[in-house]
């Protein structure tokens, strides 16, 4: 992932205080005509009083594909004036519009595109009638029924509701159900060509995270019956095709060697990348 440069449009106070905060570079107070001839990555910070005066570079850096979010900032009892608002300023509604009361969203999208992450990352998400609405930190949306996630097919509809977005953005977590699921796993029952190309590497993928789990655990002494909180059913599993590794079975591993969780993953991140390099 490649870092990205962003020409940041801030008008609200609130904004300008955040990105300073954040250190962000490329932060421009007033909407510079000139950005839309030299920069390709326009996210723009106001509010919707503020639309009219500032629709035409909106609607400029919209119509050459550059704008890449409009983030209104509005107290939530305001929402509903909105549309009046777009109607004023003459501008339709916009697929990259993000309207907060707070900048959590904000920011999880602004990181992401810095990190050249923002396909990966998830910025919001939320249950419909069954179906999982899913928008990622490039604004693109998916939606795909619960029932067709095998992780999340046991799930009432009111324990589906109860799902938080991780700060980064790289999960969503059902915290009682101990499910994690990232944008990419979304997409698997989404996007046919994405699942034949995840299918083909996956397999592999898996195993080289269990055989790392195992080389680790091997290198430890410790038996597969020697984990408290894992079966062996589960940990033989684990390690011989990757599979059912939640939180709860790697933070057993991580206490069985004596590890905090961060020391355990790097752990086997360090085997995954040696591994990596040997097979090159």
């Amino acid at each position: 992932m490649s870092k990205q440069s962003l020409a940041i449009v801030a008008l609200t106070k609130e904004s300008k205080e955040l990105l300073k905060l954040h250190r962000m570079d490329h932060v421009h107070l007033t909407a510079n005509r000139k950005l839309l001839n030299r920069e390709t990555n326009i996210f723009v910070f106001a509010e919707a009083k503020m639309l009219p005066e500032v629709s035409d570079f909106i609607k400029q850096a919209n119509s050459a594909h550059n704008l890449k979010a409009l983030f209104l900032h509005e107290d939530k009892e305001n929402w509903n004036w909105i549309p009046q608002m777009l109607d004023r300023a003459n501008l339709r509604t916009l697929r990259n519009l993000i309207v907060h009361s707070d900048f959590t969203i904000t920011s999880r999208i602004l990181k992401a595109w810095v990190d050249g992450a923002q396909q990966e990352l998830i910025a919001s998400a939320r249950v419909i009638d069954g179906s999982l609405l899913i928008r990622n930190c490039a604004l693109q949306e998916i939606e795909v029924p619960a029932k067709d996630i095998p992780a999340l097919k046991a799930l009432t509809e009111s324990q589906l509701q109860h799902f938080t977005v991780s700060e980064s953005g790289s999960y969503l977590h059902w915290p009682k159900a101990d499910i994690h699921l990232d944008f990419d796993t979304f997409r698997y029952y989404t996007d046919p060509e994405w699942k034949k190309r995840t299918d083909r590497l996956g397999v592999t993928r898996n195993k080289r995270f269990g055989g790392a789990v195992m080389s680790l655990r091997l290198d430890s002494h410790l038996k597969q019956s020697e984990i408290p909180g894992l079966s062996e059913r589960q940990l033989r599993r684990i390690e011989k095709e990757g599979e059912n590794a939640t939180d709860s079975a790697l933070k057993a591993l991580a206490q069985a060697h004596k590890m905090t969780y961060a020391q355990y993953l790097a752990e086997v991140a360090k085997r995954l990348g040696r591994k990596a390099g040997e097979g090159a």
